[in-house]
């Protein structure tokens, strides 16, 4: 199950300890494999003071934590049959591409699209682009029964 979280991700995570979070740990995370200047100070600075807030850190990474000790459990052949658009960076750091692979073979109505030279913050890298296929995706569809 958590062959969809890097390795990277997982290794800081089994090294942290509640302890040594802090919002460099994030700072550092977020800036791996990101574009420089895709971050601006301010961002960072909304960003650290956010992660500065009793508890926020510790409940960011429990969210993974609780991936290594209590797995998912899926149904046998999960499905989702709803129009879905799924977009991933082809570079993505933490979440590797073959995950998309993977799952958008879970949506029969599913629409992929992978921005090859994109990480794991796609929709800073890639706004006008991510921005289109939203409102693309969102319009009204006519109905198929009429």
């Amino acid at each position: 199950m958590l062959s969809f979280i890097g390795q990277n991700v997982i290794d800081h995570i089994q090294q942290v300890t509640d302890s040594d979070i802090d919002a460099k740990f994030f700072t550092d995370l977020t800036l791996e494999g990101s574009p420089q200047g895709m971050f601006s100070p301010t961002d960072f600075g909304a960003y650290r003071q956010a992660w500065q807030q009793d508890g926020s850190l510790n409940a960011m990474l429990n969210w993974y934590r609780a991936l290594l000790f209590r797995p998912v459990r899926l149904p046998a052949h999960p499905r989702l049959h709803m129009p879905v658009l799924l977009m991933w960076g082809g570079r993505d750091f933490a979440l590797g591409v073959e995950l998309a692979e993977a799952s958008i073979k879970l949506c029969p109505n599913g629409r992929r699209n992978i921005f090859p030279e994109a990480n794991h913050w796609l929709q800073h890298e890639e706004v006008a682009e991510v921005s289109r296929h939203l409102v693309e995706f969102l319009k009204p569809q006519p109905d198929p029964e009429q």
